[in-house]
């Protein structure tokens, strides 16, 4: 008898619970669908980049030495930079939509090697997937270490 109980109750959690989580899901769908997922904080305190601060080379040296970046070891050694390029500029700066970069420049012959623009995933999807797994240099293990 207590066998055929715990039973029932495994089963109920086994059905109860998936369907929990998929009505869980949906709602969230439904509340990013309905802009709900959107951060109203202010992104000023984030690097940010415009097309017009690329027509000063004064400008941009300076954006270019704020966006410089650490990464951890065994790439400690490599020059990388990154921030948000604004592609959206509007009136409001709650509005704007930015591009989140990461730029790790090749260790050799920097010059001669060609520029690659990521992009993965689709609307909301992040593109570091491809930076950690499928490109490099850095990588992350099954531990999730790098």
């Amino acid at each position: 008898m207590e066998v055929s109980k715990c039973f029932q109750f495994l089963l109920l959690l086994a059905c109860g619970l998936p369907h929990m989580q998929c009505t869980q899901a949906q709602d969230a769908d439904e509340r990013n669908q309905r802009g709900q997922h959107i951060n109203e904080s202010d992104p000023s305190e984030d690097l940010t980049f415009t097309l017009s601060d690329l027509h000063s080379k004064k400008t941009l040296k300076k954006k270019r030495n704020q966006s410089r970046v650490c990464l951890p070891q065994p790439c400690d050694d490599l020059e990388a930079y990154s921030g948000f390029i604004s592609v959206d500029r509007r009136n409001s700066s709650q509005e704007n939509s930015f591009l989140f970069f990461l730029y790790i420049k090749s260790k050799d012959e920097s010059q001669k090697k060609p520029l690659i623009l990521w992009l993965q995933g689709g609307p909301g999807k992040s593109s570091l997937f491809g930076q950690f797994l499928e490109n490099g240099p850095m990588g992350i293990n099954a531990a999730g270490k790098m």
